[in-house]
């Protein structure tokens, strides 16, 4: 992978003529070989390859209830299922993409950045249970080369600005999802991935993404945004002075009329920004690049996933696919660090107002 350098007063005829940097040994699968290897494997005969509504009836005089609980279920998958046509069994196959960047030991900076999705097609019962080996790894995200600083040094006689910096690890991450989105992989979005399955039958795969969750940086990262920018939120264009309305109907109203779309505003906005950095030697965090970005918390970096879906010809905003994820952004982190300043101000109290916490925990675990 290539990425191009980008520095203050310096300017090229266009962006292609800029120094880049060499980024290699991206552990990573193929999408392809591994829905393949998915569809292969014994444990695929809990897939559920066809959608279908879900009714509950309460009782007989009761109406019927629909009830929401599987992908396969969701009115998005049967929405997706009517597309795809073809001479063999067609099965549509959504992609729940996962990414956590996470430490590996209590002390130190070592760390590891996996990527990982679940098929939709599985129960989410069956999903969370770890013996089912529900996750399929694909890529490991690399960081920046430890000799970036060596190389600004050699050929611009000064080390990368933190802004710079930042700048290029966003510039890496989107490199690396433009390498998962391969032509293959394309090709299998437009017009399917023919495949044997564990039964011997000839299938014909049309991979979908249908969510990505990840922690809040993480998720603006991908999306292409500022991290607590003038628009906070990765799915819509609801603005920092607005977050004081959260929870009310008019709040509710501008997440659906200011949501965020992938469009050729957009593009162009990011395309002139790029403009701006390469062709005209303006710092990557300067007012006239700022001037195309700000207003919707922008960041100068092409989207891959954008790219993407214009290459498929195939209309899909990739902004929807940043859902809420209350594990992610509120139960692993917000939550804990929360519990432990409660804890801590027990603890400040005085020692028995923590026992009277244990014995009520205690109390509601007996219950159930």
């Amino acid at each position: 992978m290539q990425i191009s350098l980008p520095q203050k007063d310096y300017a090229w005829d266009s962006e292609a003529d800029a120094p880049v940097i060499e980024v290699e040994g991206v552990w990573h699968r193929s999408l392809t070989e591994v829905i393949t290897s998915a569809f292969q494997d014994p444990s695929a005969s809990e897939y559920h390859l066809k959608g279908f509504k879900e009714m509950w009836q309460p009782s007989e005089e009761s109406p019927a209830e629909r009830i929401y609980g599987e992908v396969y279920t969701s009115p998005v998958y049967l929405e997706m299922e009517e597309k795809p046509q073809g001479p063999l069994e067609n099965v549509v196959v959504p992609v729940m993409v996962y990414s956590d960047s996470t430490h590996l030991t209590n002390f130190g900076d070592v760390s590891l950045w996996p990527g990982y999705f679940f098929i939709g097609l599985l129960s989410k019962y069956i999903s969370a249970m770890p013996d089912a080996h529900a996750a399929h790894h694909f890529v490991y995200m690399p960081e920046l080369p430890d000799l970036i600083q060596d190389m600004y040094k050699a050929k611009f006689g000064e080390p990368a600005s933190s802004a710079v910096l930042t700048h290029l690890k966003r510039e890496l991450i989107q490199a690396v999802w433009c390498l998962l989105l391969d032509d293959e992989f394309k090709e299998a979005y437009q017009h399917g991935l023919v495949v044997e399955c564990w039964d011997g039958i000839c299938r014909c795969l049309f991979p979908r993404f249908f969510v990505y969750s990840a922690d809040y940086p993480e998720k603006v990262l991908m999306a292409c945004l500022k991290t607590m920018g003038t628009c906070l939120c990765p799915r819509c264009l609801v603005r920092k002075s607005e977050v004081e309305w959260m929870g009310t109907i008019n709040n509710m109203k501008r997440r659906v009329t200011k949501a965020r779309v992938d469009s050729h505003s957009r593009r162009w906005q990011v395309e002139e920004a790029r403009k701006t950095i390469f062709l005209k030697g303006k710092a990557v965090n300067s007012a006239h690049v700022e001037s195309f970005l700000k207003d919707e918390s922008l960041t100068p970096t092409r989207s891959a996933f954008s790219e993407f879906f214009q290459d498929t010809d195939l209309d899909f905003n990739f902004y929807i696919l940043f859902i809420v994820d209350l594990m992610h952004e509120f139960e692993l982190g917000v939550f804990k660090a929360l519990f432990i300043h409660l804890v801590r101000i027990c603890y400040a109290i005085g020692a028995h107002v923590v026992q009277i916490l244990n014995e009520r925990y205690n109390f509601h675990i007996r219950l159930l």
